[in-house]
């Protein structure tokens, strides 16, 4: 059989376990029933998240900016200056579709001399 101060021992530990188990869990509850901090908390995230977010979008739109300028400058430097990509766009826009571009253009026409005329007539 076991003596006393074993026993006492075992008890010792014992205890000791389970004020250490009861103080976790008193932790936890606590934690759990804390709603002022756990909200907090979730603010605190959403804001970091949002924040993250907007300086990825500045850092992207800068990437863009300094993009934009770059092709600019390189576009300055090849001679084309004046043209650019606006012109180059326009431009194959016209070669694939030119008879809506000639229609275009013929109805503006139209309408101008219709004006100039119905003035005309008018004086």
């Amino acid at each position: 059989m076991r003596d006393r101060r074993e026993i006492e021992r075992e008890m010792y530990r014992a205890r000791n376990d389970l004020e250490a188990s009861l103080g976790e869990l008193k932790h936890v509850v606590q934690e759990k029933i804390d709603v002022k901090a756990r909200a907090r908390h979730a603010i605190d995230e959403r804001f970091d998240m949002v924040k993250d977010k907007a300086q990825d979008l500045a850092d992207r739109g800068k990437h863009a900016l300094y993009r934009g300028r770059d092709g600019a400058v390189a576009m300055y430097y090849k001679g084309r200056y004046k043209a650019g990509r606006a012109y180059d766009a326009s431009h194959d826009y016209v070669v694939e579709n030119p008879l809506l571009v000639g229609a275009v253009v013929g109805g503006v026409l139209l309408a101008a001399v219709g004006a100039f005329f119905l003035l005309r007539r008018r004086a």
